[in-house]
């Protein structure tokens, strides 16, 4: 999100992550030197993201490492942690947090449907394997609108406000059915608009 895309021109982004998350490199100098590649929300996508919502923009996020990669090992005061709750109206709740990759609607949420959706969480020649999905809590406004079937943790969640998000804790890219998908983004989309 440099400048090559001008947030402006849009109501609804949809930033897709899959497997995006901060890796270090194998020398810690070089950390320095080039910076963290592949933070799923590095500072300058933050700011974009928060001047993009505080002009009433709406935004959808899914990935593997949503949850993890803004909230292991820092405190409640850090940056990440902060535009984590306060942009984005989640919280991490654990990693690894399905081995089925079942999802359903939670019942009491803005989402109703009985369909089950599932991801692929084993080889599949046509979309990658999503090893370690993130549960991510609800916080203030937001709800539950997804859960995993293995254990009920929350799977993805909404928030409707001044803007609206929808924050998801395994790539939405890596739902298996099409016709899945195609459902799932219709849902999203009415409920961003």
């Amino acid at each position: 999100m440099d400048s090559i895309v001008d947030l402006k021109d849009f109501k609804i982004v949809d930033l897709i992550l899959g497997e995006e998350k901060e890796t270090h490199w194998q020398k810690p100098v070089m950390d320095s030197v080039l910076g963290i590649p592949f933070k799923t929300f590095p500072q300058n996508l933050q700011e974009k993201i928060r001047q993009f919502t505080g002009k009433g923009g709406n935004i959808f996020v899914s990935g593997a490492y949503v949850g993890k990669d803004m909230f292991a090992g820092k405190d409640t005061l850090n940056p990440d942690v902060r535009f984590a709750e306060d942009v984005l109206h989640y919280i991490w709740a654990i990693d690894h947090a399905s081995s089925s990759g079942r999802v359903y609607f939670n019942s009491d949420s803005l989402f109703i449907s009985d369909s089950l959706l599932q991801f692929n969480q084993a080889y599949n020649p046509e979309v990658y394997t999503v090893e370690a999905p993130d549960a991510l809590n609800p916080i203030a406004d937001s709800q539950t609108i997804l859960r995993y079937k293995d254990n009920n943790f929350s799977a993805a969640v909404a928030n409707k406000g001044q803007y609206n998000t929808v924050i998801m804790g395994f790539p939405f890219e890596s739902i298996i059915e099409k016709k899945q998908r195609d459902y799932l983004m219709k849902m999203i989309l009415e409920f961003l608009k």
